[in-house]
């Protein structure tokens, strides 16, 4: 006796579907007999140089004593270290796109040249749980474990100095990853993880954002590109014409509240992370010759490529 495969309409389809990092094995594949596979893209190498370079930069800048050295270039640049994360951030979002954008490339068929077939947003019939599941258990269980290896630090420190209430006050939000909506706790416990925090909103929305922007078709993608760039200057020019912090000059020695929420609040970083995933619209998109699609695949091509995401 045969059995015939499911039909279609039955079939259930998942993120993990539509896309996985080269050489991951599991949940990524087939969505049910016969479903589509996930593409296969080749691994951005030159990216993962890049992150190593950017991370030096970050860690440079907050464990050297750059503000004291001789003014010149080395200082200049350990100096700006914190533009090193707003790379994170773009790449982030670029990285995503990259691995979740449906087999077919984003979008749709008819901007493919398909005949006959309507066009179609990417991520139909997703489970965004099973995105948040994978981010989670990525990250948290690291996160807690350098939490836990300053505790003690923190939190006698914290308690002998402001007492309980305050500890609790600033201990919650951290455990919570959500320190960074909170300008005078987003650097409590562990000051860099106010990034992750960060990131942390950005995966919530990365589900239910990035099929809009990975389905725009060219032009549009070109228009939103522009428009959240222009987007990610309003806080900035914003704080520089209020000057709701008094009219001092703000330097990265300066923590008030109006500039904490300009360094750290979400969504203020949110312009870089979408910035990120329209980015990775473009190099995936269809209007890419097979010959700039393999330019851009090499190292010398990502890294090109990379280098004008961090120059934004």
């Amino acid at each position: 006796m045969s059995i015939d495969p499911p039909s279609p309409a039955l079939r259930k389809t998942r993120w993990s579907d539509f896309g996985a990092p080269p050489g991951y094995v599991g949940q990524v594949g087939l969505a049910g007999a016969g479903g589509p596979v996930a593409p296969a893209r080749g691994h951005l190498r030159a990216l993962t140089g890049l992150r190593f370079v950017a991370a030096v930069h970050v860690l440079s800048y907050h464990t050297t004593s750059w503000s004291g050295w001789s003014a010149g270039a080395v200082r200049n640049i350990v100096g700006a270290g914190y533009v090193a994360v707003a790379f994170f951030f773009v790449l982030s979002g670029f990285i995503l796109a990259y691995v979740h954008a449906p087999p077919e490339g984003p979008g749709g068929a008819r901007e493919r040249g398909g005949e006959g077939r309507q066009p179609r947003g990417p991520w139909t019939n997703t489970r965004p749980a099973d995105f948040y599941a994978r981010r989670f258990a990525r990250i948290y269980p690291a996160y807690i474990f350098a939490l836990a290896l300053i505790a003690p630090t923190f939190l006698w420190h914290t308690f002998r100095t402001v007492g309980l209430a305050e500890l609790a006050r600033q201990a919650f939000p951290v455990l919570l990853l959500v320190q960074a909506f909170i300008p005078s706790a987003a650097l409590a416990w562990n000051p860099p993880a106010w990034s992750l925090s960060a990131e942390a909103f950005f995966y919530l929305l990365f589900p239910f954002v990035a099929p809009r922007l990975v389905g725009l078709g060219r032009k549009a993608v070109v228009a939103a590109f522009v428009g959240v760039y222009a987007l990610s200057f309003l806080a900035p020019l914003s704080y520089l014409w209020l000057a709701p912090d008094g009219s001092g000059p703000a330097t990265h020695a300066t923590y008030t509240f109006w500039l904490n929420v300009l360094r750290y609040d979400p969504i203020v970083r949110l312009p870089e992370f979408l910035l990120g995933i329209l980015l990775g619209r473009l190099y995936l998109g269809a209007e890419w010759p097979p010959s700039v699609r393999l330019r851009l695949g090499s190292p010398a091509g990502a890294t090109a490529l990379s280098a004008g995401v961090s120059a934004l």
